[in-house]
């Protein structure tokens, strides 16, 4: 296992680092499912220097839930990248889920997780609007055929410090500061553990 605070240096100006969090989630509402569940969320981080300067960050996220229906079948994985621009920082985010198992109930999945993350847009625009002190221009939801590659978030945040993010997202001492786990907070998650860095993969 890696020590914690590891970084570990890519080449082509690029550093890497995983970060797992334990927490309690809120649960959308639907039909046999807790109000809450405990959930693993794994960020595997990679953030990009070009001249001195940090100019992308991309952010791969596994959700592992553990009490929801039929969460032995399946988990969510987001990709996210931020990449700084003259007015902040362009923002696309995406998902797919991955069965480990058959279920007779993918679909259903499916479609309630496209729900959701149609749900989840506007707010989670608005909480990157507010760290960035800004704007969001060209923000948009995306649905293309293939659920397994949506894209659901593209936008334009004003003000948004892709630099500043970055140093906060390899600091060995994780707190509330760093956009990941504020926004598990501004979605009203409880229960946050983070797991000391390890390098990443």
């Amino acid at each position: 296992p890696a020590a914690a605070g590891e970084i570990t240096p890519v080449v082509g100006g690029k550093l890497r680092t995983r970060r797992q969090i334990s927490a309690r989630l809120v649960v959308p509402p639907a039909p046999m499912a807790p109000k809450t569940t405990r959930a693993t969320i794994t960020h595997y981080i990679t953030v990009e220097e070009k001249n001195g300067q940090v100019h992308k960050l991309s952010v791969k996220t596994d959700w592992v839930l553990h009490d929801t229906p039929y969460c032995e079948c399946f988990h969510m994985r987001e990709q996210m990248t931020i990449e700084a621009c003259a007015e902040g920082a362009v923002v696309t985010k995406g998902f797919g889920l991955i069965f480990s198992q058959r279920t007779f109930v993918k679909s259903m999945i499916q479609s309630a997780s496209l729900a959701t993350q149609k749900k989840n847009v506007q707010p989670f625009i608005e909480f990157l609007q507010k760290r960035g002190g800004g704007q969001a221009e060209e923000a948009a939801f995306e649905e293309p055929e293939d659920i397994e590659v949506i894209q659901v978030v593209d936008a334009t945040i004003k003000g948004f410090d892709v630099s500043k993010e970055a140093d906060l997202l390899l600091a060995e001492d994780w707190s509330a500061s760093n956009f990941l786990l504020d926004h598990l907070a501004f979605a009203g998650n409880t229960e946050v553990k983070v797991a000391p860095a390890a390098a990443g993969e």
